[in-house]
């Protein structure tokens, strides 16, 4: 894996079941200095937990990926579904990433991570989620050819839905 992977942490009540869902509260989240012990301690990233009805306020998670690059961090955003499963609406995944992957555009390939879901289910047809993987990869390539993306298998992103999944 990539060196900036070596020792992270998730951030989950920033993007994904925040207190507030105010832009001035969502950049207020977690601010310079506590972004900066993060750092201190030893963490070389983060894995942002976005919640994908979040991602109508670019802005905000621009500005947190900007403000945790800028302390020297490296960034998985990550996909949660809300209120919707990829196995029974696979269009949403795909639509969330058709908004999201231009956002992260402007920052360090090297530094940020698209991760397509968090833990994708599944359990009747892994078979399923590996085409609908591999479109969302397609739709992040797109737009983001040099970053790092990051896959999962099916069954809760186990060990045995990644050996399912074809090479």
């Amino acid at each position: 894996p990539p060196a900036a992977l070596r020792r992270g942490v998730n951030i989950t009540n920033w993007f994904r079941f925040p207190p507030s869902r105010d832009p001035a509260a969502l950049r207020a989240y977690l601010d310079d200095a506590a972004i900066s012990r993060l750092r201190q301690a030893g963490f070389t990233f983060v894995r942002l937990a976005v919640q994908s009805d979040l991602l109508r306020d670019t802005e905000s998670l621009r500005d947190a990926v900007a403000r945790l690059q800028r302390q020297g961090l490296a960034v998985i955003v990550a996909v949660f579904p809300h209120g919707w499963q990829p196995e029974t609406t696979p269009e949403r995944l795909l639509a969330a990433w058709r908004a999201l992957a231009p956002q992260l555009r402007g920052f360090e390939p090297a530094r940020t991570f698209p991760e397509i879901v968090n833990e994708p289910v599944f359990a009747d047809a892994p078979e399923d989620w590996a085409k609908l993987q591999h479109d969302v990869l397609a739709a992040i390539r797109s737009v983001l050819p040099r970053n790092t993306v990051i896959l999962t298998g099916a069954d809760w992103g186990s060990v045995r839905g990644l050996l399912a999944l074809p090479p």
